[in-house]
Order: C-alpha cells, then sequence, then structure tokens
C-alpha cells in the first residue's frame, strides 16, 4: 500500500484506519478495466491539496466503479454526507421534484438578483468516465455529443466550438478563434484546464484541450460542456430572478438533447442511449460528491450594503456564514479577467446527497429572498435593524416588506440614456441594452467590452458566414449569422426546412468522407488526399457564398436563394461528391486507402 502518513484527505484516513480494503480491492477491475489505482491517483498524487468545495481525492474510471470498488466508495460517500458511521448511502427517493418547487419570488423589486442558472452533469452508459478515458473514448463522446447537438435544431439552434487547438473536430479542426473564445469568456461560457491539483493528477485534463468543446445557443441561454469533468455538463441561465422558470427550460432542453442523441444513433442502438445512473446513488458523476441529482443552482446578485457590512466585519460577515450554514456558498463574482465585481456575489448551492432538485432550489431560493429582504432592511434601518430582527438566525424567520420600502430601496444607478445615447448610434438598442445590464453590476470595464465585442460580432457577421459556406453547411451559415447578430447576415431570412434537404445531402456526403480519411490517415495519404477533396468541394460552397452576399447586400436574399439551391445541390452534392469518390477510388488503386 502507498505511504500514506502526509496525507490529509478522507481517502487516505480510511485507508491508514482500515488498510484491508486497500488488498482486498486492488486485484478488482470493472469490465472496461478500470482498476483501484486510477480511481484513487489524485488522493496519492495530490496528499494536501483540498480544493475549495470539498475532498476531491477518489474518483469513478466508470458507472462500474461504484459497486466494484463500493467498500471505498460508501464510505467516502457517506462521510461527505454526514450520514451515520457505517450507513450505506442510499436515495430515499427520485432525485427529481420529489417535493413540490415553491413559487416565491426571490426579488419583488426586479433591482438585486442578476441573473439564474441551473445546471446538471451527465455521463454516457457504456463510455468510461474522463478520469479514464482514452483519446479515442473522448474522440467518441465528442462526435455522438456535437451530432446530436446539431440534430436539435430547429428547437433549438446554435454551434458548438471545440476548444482553441483541438484537432479532434473534423468541421473545425484547430477549434474555435480567438475571438470566439473572448466571446464565450464574457458571456461566462468558457472553460479552460483545471488548477486544482487533485483533478489534474485524476486523469481529467489528460489529451488537453483535444475533443472539448462548448455548445452556445443562438439565444446565448443554453450551453453545453463537452468532456470537462463529465461527459457533458447542460446549463440554463436566464435574466432576472425566476429560478423556477430556468429550471423548467432545463428540463425541456434535456428532453430535446436526450432524443437528439437516440437520433443520432444507428437504430440498433438507439434503445442504449443512456446516462448512468443508479437506484442506489441517482446519476452518476466523476467525482462522489456530485452524484444523486448531479444538479447545481445558482444567483448572481448585487448587495452593496451586505458587502459594506461584510467589508466592515474583521472575519466573514454573519449573513455569509449563515448561507454557509444553509447549504449555499457565497462567491464574490469576478469577471473573465478574474477581477471582482464590486458589491455583486454569486449564490451556489453546495452538493449534498439524497437532496431532490426540487429541495435544491427551493433552498436557494429563500436564502437569496432573505439576503434581499436583508437589503432593503440595511436600506431602512442600517446594520442595527438586521442584527435586531435577527434574519440570520434561521431560514424561516418571515420579515414583512411593505411596497414602500421596495419603492426607496431601489439602488441609485446612472441614467441608461446618459450612459449609452453614444452606443445606441454606433450598434444598436440591444448592444445598449447589454451594456446597461452589465453597468449594474457596476463593472463598466466588462460593459464597454461586451459592447466592443458586440459591434465587432456585427462587422464580422458576413466574413463569418461565407467561411461557414466554404468549409461547412448552408445551416452553420445561418446560425453563425444569427449568432454575429446581423440583420443582413447570409441566411438569416430563409425557413431552415428549404435548406434541409440540402444539409442532409452535405452532412451525408461529410461523414462518408470523414471515415473513409480516418482510414486514409493510417498508411500516409491523408494530407494529399484532403488537400485534393477540399480544392474540388471548395469551389462550388465559394460561389454560393459570394452569391448569397451579393443578394444580402442587394436586400434580395429570396431570390439568389434559389440559385444558390440549385448549385449548391448540383455541384456540392454531386460534382463534390463524384470528385471525392473518384479520388478515393484512385487512392484504393494505388494501394494508398483500405477499402
Amino acid at each position: 500500500m502507498p505511504q500514506l502518513d502526509s496525507h490529509s484527505k478522507i481517502l487516505a484516513e480510511m485507508l491508514r484506519q482500515s488498510p484491508d480494503i486497500y488488498y482486498d480491492l486492488r486485484q478488482r477491475r470493472t469490465k472496461m478495466g478500470v482498476g483501484l489505482a486510477r480511481c484513487i491517483k489524485a488522493g496519492m498524487d495530490s496528499p494536501h491539496c483540498k480544493d475549495v468545495e470539498g475532498d476531491f481525492s477518489l474518483y469513478a474510471g466508470d458507472e462500474e466503479s461504484y459497486e466494484t470498488f463500493s467498500e471505498l466508495f460508501d464510505q467516502v460517500i457517506s462521510r461527505l454526507a454526514k450520514l451515520d458511521p457505517g450507513q450505506r448511502p442510499y436515495l430515499s427517493g427520485p432525485s427529481s421534484l420529489s417535493r413540490e418547487l415553491g413559487s416565491k419570488r426571490m426579488d419583488p423589486s426586479g433591482r438585486y438578483v442578476v441573473s439564474c442558472q441551473v445546471r446538471v452533469a451527465r455521463n454516457f452508459k457504456g463510455f468510461r468516465f474522463p478520469p479514464a478515458m482514452d483519446l479515442n473514448e473522448r474522440v467518441q463522446v465528442e462526435k455522438h455529443v456535437s451530432t446530436a447537438l446539431r440534430g436539435m435544431s430547429p428547437a433549438i439552434r446554435g454551434v458548438y466550438l471545440p476548444l482553441t487547438g483541438s484537432r479532434s473536430y473534423f468541421p473545425q479542426p484547430g477549434g474555435m478563434d480567438p475571438f470566439e473564445e473572448r466571446a464565450l469568456k464574457v458571456a461566462g461560457l468558457f472553460f479552460g484546464p483545471s488548477e486544482s491539483e487533485s483533478e489534474i493528477s485524476s486523469g481529467l485534463c489528460k489529451n488537453w484541450p483535444h475533443s472539448r468543446g462548448v455548445f452556445m445557443s443562438t439565444d446565448r441561454a443554453t450551453a453545453v460542456w463537452v468532456n470537462h469533468e463529465d461527459h457533458v455538463s447542460v446549463s440554463n441561465v436566464q435574466g432576472g430572478d425566476d429560478l423556477q422558470l430556468v429550471y423548467r427550460e432545463l428540463q425541456r432542453v434535456m428532453g430535446i438533447f436526450t432524443d437528439a442523441l437516440r437520433r443520432s444513433m444507428p437504430v440498433s442502438d438507439q434503445q442504449a442511449v443512456a446516462f448512468a445512473q443508479s437506484a442506489r446513488l441517482g446519476y452518476l458523476t466523476s467525482a462522489p460528491m456530485h452524484t444523486g441529482a448531479a444538479l447545481k443552482a445558482s444567483v448572481v446578485i448585487q448587495l452593496p450594503e451586505l458587502g459594506k457590512m461584510e467589508a466592515s466585519e474583521d472575519t466573514e460577515g454573519p449573513w455569509v456564514e449563515w448561507a454557509s450554514s444553509q447549504h449555499v456558498k457565497v462567491e464574490k463574482k469576478k469577471d473573465h479577467r478574474g477581477k471582482t465585481v464590486p458589491s455583486v456575489y454569486e449564490l451556489w448551492s453546495t452538493d449534498r446527497f439524497d437532496t431532490s432538485d426540487a429541495d435544491i432550489l427551493n433552498t436557494v431560493i429563500e436564502v437569496a429572498s432573505k439576503l434581499v429582504e436583508a437589503e432593503l432592511l440595511l436600506l431602512e434601518s442600517g446594520e442595527s435593524g438586521v442584527r435586531r430582527v435577527g434574519i440570520f438566525e434561521t431560514a424561516k424567520l418571515e420579515v414583512a416588506q411593505p411596497q414602500a420600502m421596495l419603492a426607496s430601496a431601489a439602488p441609485q444607478l446612472p441614467d441608461a440614456g446618459e450612459v449609452t445615447s453614444g452606443l445606441a448610434h454606433s450598434v444598436n438598442s440591444e448592444v445598449a441594452q447589454d451594456f446597461v445590464d452589465t453597468l449594474i453590476t457596476s463593472n463598466i470595464g466588462v460593459a464597454q467590452e461586451q459592447a466592443l465585442i458586440e459591434e465587432e460580432r456585427r462587422t464580422r457577421a458576413r466574413p463569418a458566414s461565407c467561411e461557414k459556406l466554404v468549409d461547412g453547411s448552408l445551416e452553420e451559415a445561418s446560425l453563425m449569422a444569427k449568432l454575429c447578430g446581423s440583420d443582413v447576415a447570409v441566411g438569416s431570412d430563409f425557413e431552415v426546412e428549404h435548406i434541409s434537404e440540402v444539409v442532409r445531402d452535405m452532412a451525408d456526403f461529410r461523414e462518408d468522407a470523414y471515415n473513409k480519411l480516418l482510414q486514409a490517415a493510417g498508411n500516409g495519404s491523408l494530407h494529399s488526399l484532403v488537400a485534393a477533396f477540399q480544392a474540388s468541394a471548395k469551389s462550388a460552397r465559394q460561389n454560393a457564398g459570394e452569391l448569397l452576399l451579393q443578394a444580402a447586400d442587394n436586400g434580395q436574399p429570396q431570390e439568389a436563394f434559389k440559385e444558390v439551391k440549385a448549385e449548391t445541390k448540383q455541384a456540392s452534392a454531386k460534382s463534390a461528391r463524384q470528385n471525392a469518390g473518384e479520388l478515393l477510388l484512385q487512392a484504393a488503386d494505388n494501394g494508398e486507402l483500405e477499402q
């Protein structure tokens, strides 16, 4: 057994107390080949590292790990969940809405809660989890997910962007460009390599950045992270304080995504598409402390008066300690540069085993509403009023909220017209509104950068659409145009059903070529084959792109589309397919390509 005298984590403590567990488990393997060494590697390699959210010393290599090494996983989950010693973890009911989701408003004044987010983590049956995956498995997961994400249209439209430097996603080798990465960072949707010693040791960062990426919907409300800590992490975010609405929208997104996953699989495999879960433990995640509902809810809220109260304390403010006692973590909000946003906080639900979705959401709603009440009391009576009422002593204390108090509690903000008058002329009212929304969080620098990004997004709308036409499909060009926000961008006026036939033809063609090109990679003929194929396919798409751009400038996109449809269907789906077929046959005749 490894030397554990200097280790301070739960895992090491358990193994020191019961060394027989190690010797009993070290020879076991799951059906997918995951052994004990893989599961405990993080705890062995990082003896003193304790992450902010909890003890990450044990990771599951696949769904079977939880049962194959149950003597270890059960004890870790029980200790993290503060169960009785020796008590085996069991869910008391389903992880969804085991009790009614409340309808309480967190912020009736509409002045304090900036946005709400709900996120779920899921892993697929039949694949090892990210800590144990090799590159081929990551590629396969990315392929299945990206295909399903494209299949969610028209219900949910968006674009999948592989991380910068990733070369595993054939439609966009090299990953997202710097502009796309910066836009995702400003929107809070980007993820990079972990700085956690435990996560690095666990294997989560292997093969970085390949087969990892972010899907963002055109309305920027839905995001999907691929191969981050789990196979997928799906989130929905909305402005305002309606956390219940965000949860219902996320449920809708998950239903559409699951259906798209099944449709993207061969008929024989469609019934096998499922998320890894257990009747005993709920949804199974890489980190045991996330099992169960595998759901997090968060609220971004501005609390200037409570912020002053915290600054006056030598230690952490009483309201922060109270929130923590209610299983809600309070963090100072940071922008994409890592700078703290004054007076703005993010409330996160903390992981608790055997907690339903409704319990998690109701807890966050209750805590956020109490903080808003305290903010109003501070404006009315000062810090003495909050301490006198004792608003942080119990989560069930009811405090009256007269309408007069709500009206007088509105924070004094700069006049939106003065701030955005010049900006609105250079871009549009939507950009100006984004500027004001960010300005409310007291971070003018980020607001200005968002405005510049929006302006740049519009100026590059048509070139971006043309690029997608050259190396992608008409649907991707349309989605890119919508993401760029251009009113006259190519494809923005077209109905998806009119181009679905062309899209299907091109998708089938690219999939067929992709599989054959992968075979050619093994014998050294890939580069010459790809170059010749791209030359034959580029011309038809380039012509279509130029024609659509001219039509957009002239205000006649519908008429131009008839020509483009005919040209694309004939030239791309026929000529390019024929030329690619001839090239592939030639390679086969020369012995450069397997049958």
